[in-house]
């Protein structure tokens, strides 16, 4: 009788530690489940944090990309820059016919020369009188015929406008040619 009691006390045993266990895993199913809300909760948080660091990182990266493109411009396009107080010359003194006497009819310009032979450097000077800005530029000249050097100077009153731009012939007998002079006689 002890035996079957015992075995009936262990059945029941059994019986109520499945079912607390069925209890203790339905609790904790529940917990889980609870859990994945609040996780689902924070990858939705989490996710947006990462969206919003990546749209600042892009706005500031658009922000960048147009500050290197108003320099650019600046630099190369505006009649502020050296480059196109050049340009412009240079196809000024390419158009005058006295010039293509003088050099030819195939004019280069470019800068100075630097110690490797290459011709990056053009030399200029930005400065004020008189209350005007002024930039003068100053480049080398090649032709069929001879080599010279030109200077241009543009000055800014209301808008920019030419001062002068005149070219020198390098050859043993140098002669001047004087495209445009609106300097104010002394």
């Amino acid at each position: 009788m002890r035996s079957f009691s015992r075995l009936v006390g262990t059945c029941f045993t059994r019986q109520s530690l499945i079912f607390q266990c069925s209890f203790v895993l339905q609790r904790r199913f529940q917990q889980f489940l609870t859990l994945c809300k609040d996780y689902r909760k924070l990858f939705a948080v989490v996710q947006k944090a990462e969206n919003t660091f990546f749209y600042v990182v892009l706005a500031a990266s658009v922000g960048a990309l147009g500050l290197l493109g108003y320099v650019l411009f600046e630099q190369f396009f505006s009649y502020e820059s050296p480059q196109k107080v050049f340009s412009t010359a240079l196809s000024m003194i390419r158009a005058d016919e006295r010039c293509q006497e003088l050099f030819g009819s195939s004019i280069a310009g470019y800068g100075e020369e630097s110690a490797r032979g290459r011709r990056r450097f053009l030399a200029h000077q930005k400065y004020e009188k008189d209350g005007r800005q002024r930039i003068r530029v100053v480049f080398h000249l090649k032709g069929s015929k001879a080599r010279g050097i030109a200077q241009a100077e543009m000055e800014k009153e209301d808008s920019w406008q030419w001062r002068f731009l005149l070219v020198q012939t390098q050859s043993p007998s140098s002669e001047t040619h004087v495209l445009i002079d609106n300097r104010e006689p002394a």
